[in-house]
This record gives structure tokens, sequence and C-alpha cells, in this order.
């Protein structure tokens, strides 16, 4: 789960948080990133989110972005494949997921059976993009 990932070693704004051991960000480039992001979530109504990403900076800056927003933030295992994963889609009833394109690729392989859903695709160059996944006809 994203929300206990980062670790606070100090309060600073130019000092480091933690997000695993390979990982870390500055908090004033997060809270950069967070903005950036939130104008971009701002553009769309919503108020339930899911999150399908490995844990990661770009998670840890999309619950962030979701939470100043006041947008509900569900976050699903980057594990959870197949019909795990469609248990969690069809159970929140959320109509937008944040994912990457590994994620993207699980939810065209389970399009048949999600009634409507928008996803915010991250790319491995960092751009996000806007796809939808749904069931045909």
């Amino acid at each position: 789960m994203v929300s206990n990932v980062i670790m606070y070693q100090k309060k600073g704004m130019d000092d480091n948080g933690k997000i695993n051991n390979k990982t870390s960000i500055y908090y004033r480039q997060l809270g950069y990133k967070v903005d950036d992001f939130r104008h971009i979530l701002s553009n769309f109504d919503f108020r339930e989110c899911l999150i399908y990403l490995p844990d990661s900076k770009e998670s840890l800056v999309c619950l962030l972005a979701l939470n100043r927003e006041g947008k509900n933030a569900i976050p699903i295992s980057s594990r959870k494949k197949g019909e795990a994963l469609l248990y969690e889609i069809i159970g929140s009833q959320a109509q937008f997921i944040i994912t990457d394109e590994k994620g993207l690729d699980q939810l065209f392989e389970l399009s048949s059976r999600i009634k409507s859903l928008t996803a915010f695709v991250l790319h491995s160059c960092g751009v996000f993009s806007c796809e939808t996944v749904s069931a045909i006809g």
C-alpha cells in the first residue's frame, strides 16, 4: 500500500523523503510534482480514483494529488492481475484509474468485463495520457 511507503527523515523542504530502499525524493520536488498533477486532475469530475501503480515516486505523487483535490484514492497492488484486479475494479465502482503501460495492458485484457473506466496512463517517458477502457457494444 502506497500510504505507508514514505519514511520521513526531517521536516525541511530541502530534505529527502525515502520512498523505498532504492528511491528518494526531495520534499520540495514532491510538492511541485503533486501540484502539477493536481492541476491535471482538476479538469475531471470524479469522486473516487483507483491507483494501479508499483510503489514509486509516481504512485506517491498520485496519492497526494488526489488527496489535495479532495478525491478518494483507492490503491490497488500492482501485483494483482486477472480476476483479483477485476474484483477490485468492480467492487470500487470508480470510473477513473491511474496506471502505467503494464497496467493498461492488464486493463485491456479485462475490457470485455469492465463497464467503463477512464485511465490516466503514466508512460515510461513521464508523460500522462488518457485512455478509455470499456466493453465493446
